[in-house]
């Protein structure tokens, strides 16, 4: 008996070094549940997920697809696991019951959280998929080219005239296009991280930062952004003209901005649009 109360009085910094080592969150719980003092110690979600997810409808065709009919569990999602080999080998479908999705939009996934706006309730919410906690972003009618509210009526800038539309409306038309995080919620202080959001008709930043109840323009007269990414304490973004915005947010309130002129790949027609993405890449380089 003195050996397992040895194990269950283990440090806690040793603990969070082993659960870094799981790969998938199926490991994790197995994990909590070998005693009671671990799984009091450790949090419900862990402080990252290395392993991709695809989450698709029910109906799509790569769903249909699967040709190894899949072990159905209440409450449980696929299980994508890392190899040596890094190929994602399990191939089964597994389906989670996620009424919170129920005409709403994916605006973005996070640290193994799901970003969702609440188009009628102009709300923007971080979802676990896993333990259905909900962690509020500041809602659309915050962002920056919101100019008042009044009752149900709001005025808008639409970068090209001003128009006031009812409150549905305009959280259909100032799109939220994609909302990053640079870490998960913290399970004791779930305002303890920054976020970034691509949004409305000039497809523009804004970011939020703890305790902040509005999401703050970003200091530059940047539009058209495609894409956004944290990266060695960074944000870097990408526009449709291939500019390429370096943000530091350490050192001050407002981002001192950078930028990089990007080069258009061979064949490119400037004509139409073309999507693009940045990666960080473990060495370094973006």
């Amino acid at each position: 008996m003195a050996g397992v109360d040895q194990w269950a009085s283990i440090h806690q910094d040793l603990l969070n070094q082993i659960t870094k080592r799981f790969y998938s969150y199926e490991e994790y719980l197995q994990f909590r549940f070998v005693c009671k003092q671990w799984n009091f110690n450790l949090p419900q979600n862990p402080s990252g997920n290395k392993v991709p997810w695809l989450l698709l409808p029910i109906d799509t065709a790569a769903a249909k697809r699967s040709s190894k009919k899949p072990k159905i569990h209440e409450g449980t999602i696929s299980k994508l696991t890392e190899r040596r080999t890094r190929i994602l080998e399990e191939e089964e479908i597994y389906y989670l019951t996620m009424p919170e999705l129920q005409n709403n939009k994916i605006c973005g996934s996070c640290h193994g959280w799901l970003i969702i706006v609440l188009i009628y309730e102009g709300t923007i919410q971080m979802l676990n998929p896993f333990t259905k906690v909900c962690v509020d972003l500041p809602p659309i009618s915050t962002l920056p080219n919101v100019i008042d509210i009044h009752g149900d009526k709001c005025t808008l800038n639409f970068e090209d005239r001003v128009d006031t539309l009812d409150t549905i409306s305009m959280h259909k038309m100032n799109v939220v296009w994609k909302v990053i995080t640079n870490s998960a919620p913290n399970n004791d202080r779930y305002n303890d991280f920054m976020a970034v959001i691509i949004y409305g008709r000039g497809i523009k930043l804004a970011f939020y930062k703890p305790n902040n109840p509005r999401w703050i323009k970003f200091p530059t007269n940047h539009r058209s952004i495609v894409d956004v990414i944290f990266f060695q304490e960074k944000i870097y973004a990408v526009g449709y003209d291939f500019q390429i915005y370096e943000f530091d947010t350490k050192e001050k309130l407002e981002p001192v901005r950078r930028i990089y002129e990007g080069t258009p790949r061979h064949g490119y027609e400037p004509l139409i649009f073309h999507y693009k993405y940045l990666i960080g890449c473990d060495d370094g380089r973006l």
